[in-house]
């Protein structure tokens, strides 16, 4: 099962948030709950079943190294971010091809209205980019299950798209 772990502590500051640019907020993720996939999207799909005369069908899985995709999968959930989506593709595009692992960028656009899905129409089809639209605005959390429930890779990062 893929973890994310989320955290978020404010630091000290007695300004508000708007009005303070020293004030920071560190983010980690919290656990999220298994999201059921498809069969043929889990990472136990690989799953074998073996029965032997009178028992009872028993689970046999490959080695993880044997059967699990390693890389990375990036996930970029936007909203009305037709300016800055096609930097913050390339930038990871750049990063990653730098680590010199198998990687996936998935971006998840929620219902953008300021023309983000028109930008997103010349990232369709290339081998490292999938796009997720999400028919209105659901919502941060909702986009980000949803991507995490079809990515590929165990390890996974979210960046936001500014």
């Amino acid at each position: 099962m893929t973890s994310i772990v989320e955290c978020s502590d404010a630091l000290a500051s007695t300004q508000h948030p708007e009005t303070d640019p020293a004030w920071i907020t560190p983010i980690c993720l919290t656990p999220l709950p298994e999201i059921p996939r498809p069969v043929s999207q889990r990472r136990d799909a690989g799953l074998e079943k073996a029965t032997s005369p009178g028992q009872q069908s028993l689970e046999m899985r490959q080695p993880p190294h044997l059967g699990q995709s390693i890389g990375i999968t990036a996930i970029v959930p936007v909203y009305n971010e037709r300016n800055a989506i096609s930097a913050t593709i390339e930038e990871l595009q750049e990063t990653l091809r730098g680590l010199s692992v198998r990687f996936e960028i998935i971006i998840v656009d929620d219902g953008s209205t300021d023309g983000t899905s028109s930008v997103l129409n010349d990232y369709e089809g290339r081998p490292d980019v999938r796009i997720l639209r999400n028919d209105r605005n659901r919502g941060y959390g909702y986009s980000i299950k949803r991507a995490v429930s079809i990515a590929e890779f165990e390890t996974i990062i979210i960046t936001d798209a500014d």
